[in-house]
């Protein structure tokens, strides 16, 4: 049997608007759907903040970090250039 093991930790961090986007966003700038992002969050590869004083925090107030959505679409289109050209043979 295989353990998993997530850390979580909270934090109170204060974040302008502009440094921040919520999960819709960036689904459209990563060219994902937002499930494949959440995924991208339960992995650790995105971080996520939670409006805790929302009436519920779970539905609709979760964000994640502006400059980490932009790095990682970067990273995929640097991919998409470097990738070889596929041959049909």
């Amino acid at each position: 049997m295989k353990l998993l093991r997530r850390v979580i930790s909270y934090v109170e961090v204060g974040c302008e608007s502009e440094e921040i986007m919520s999960v819709m966003e960036a689904a459209r700038v990563l060219g994902m759907t937002n499930q494949v992002v959440v995924s991208l969050v339960d992995r650790g590869r995105l971080t996520e903040l939670v409006d805790t004083e929302a009436p519920n925090p779970r539905r609709g107030r979760r964000y994640l970090l502006r400059a980490e959505v932009e790095e990682l679409a970067e990273r995929q289109r640097l991919a998409i250039r470097l990738a070889p050209p596929i041959v049909a043979e």
